[in-house]
């Protein structure tokens, strides 16, 4: 025998307009699971990507210029905001090559305020950590480096104007 409240239901849908109700209220059911799935997903999707972010130090906010450039205080007045955790400024030029028609993409970036923040762009276990600092030293990702044909100690040729520039493989650079 069924539940009282059963009997209720299955006389109420019994009828054309009870058929009706039911399947509208199937439907909107429907369309609400539906929608709970697709809001945990977004949610789970998006907790991911700040947890890949965070680990490999990518950046929340990234400010550029659309013309090349800006002005140094810029990057003061941003870091001490109240809002920004840690700041880590990085140049971006396109590097040309004797012979070779393809740019190289050179990032100059704060090492010290890169260490805390973007790990992946500090080279680690050097013979001299100091090389880090010296001006005559370029790091390489693997991918420029096999590109390039260049390994740890060997040398790049870069183009300045139509001078070239002589700079030290200091190491390989990236996630493990």
């Amino acid at each position: 025998m069924l539940f009282p409240s059963w009997e209720l239901l299955r006389i109420a849908v019994a009828g054309p307009a009870g058929r009706r109700f039911a399947s509208m209220l199937a439907i909107a059911v429907g369309v609400a699971l539906g929608y709970a799935v697709q809001l945990v997903h977004s949610v789970a999707v998006a907790e991911m990507e700040q947890a890949a972010r965070s680990l490999a130090g990518e950046a929340d906010l990234v400010v550029q210029s659309a013309h090349g450039g800006m002005p140094e205080s810029l990057y003061g007045m941003l870091a001490l905001r109240s809002e920004v955790a840690a700041a880590s400024p990085v140049i971006e030029i396109d590097a040309r090559l004797p012979e070779r028609r393809e740019k190289l993409r050179l990032l100059g970036i704060d090492v010290f305020r890169a260490a805390q923040i973007q790990p992946a762009l500090v080279a680690r276990g050097l013979a001299d950590p100091l090389d880090t600092l010296r001006s005559d030293r370029i790091f390489l990702n693997p991918a420029a480096a096999a590109w390039l044909g260049a390994e740890a100690g060997g040398e790049v040729v870069l183009q300045a104007g139509m001078e070239p520039v002589r700079l030290r493989v200091g190491g390989i650079i990236g996630l493990p």
